[in-house]
């Protein structure tokens, strides 16, 4: 039987629109900098803002992806102080226009092996390998 570590972390809704929200730590060790995202399972790949792509390229957090001008690698971040595999993002206007500093995708999701949600406390349970 496979042995996977977990963790939690708490979301909230957004006040304006009732999205569930997350909040990343970026490079924690480094900067003073939290991102809140929304949680959308209905985007493949996670996005983030063009304020905060701008923001994180400053600190050095994003690397563009070879051939994907479009695309980049965020590194550095952490989830309730639970550091995160790299993920790649795309630019949301969606997010720029609600003020949120991105959307985690599916792709967010799927670098765990489990994900459970606990409607009444608002609490994700992540297990990673």
């Amino acid at each position: 039987m496979a042995s996977f570590s977990q963790f939690t972390a708490h979301a909230w809704q957004h006040p304006r629109f009732g999205w569930l929200m997350l909040e990343l730590e970026i490079d924690p060790s480094r900067w003073a900098r939290s991102v809140e995202m929304a949680v959308s399972t209905l985007t493949p790949t996670s996005a983030l803002s063009v304020t905060t792509r701008n923001s994180l390229l400053t600190l050095g957090c994003l690397t563009t992806l070879p051939q994907r001008p479009d695309r980049y690698l965020l590194r550095g971040a952490f989830l309730n102080r639970q550091p995160l595999p790299d993920l790649e993002v795309g630019i949301s206007g969606l997010a720029e226009r609600s003020g949120v500093g991105g959307l985690l995708g599916l792709n967010f999701f799927q670098q765990f092996v489990d994900v459970h949600f606990h409607v009444p406390e608002l609490e994700f349970t992540f297990a990673q390998p």
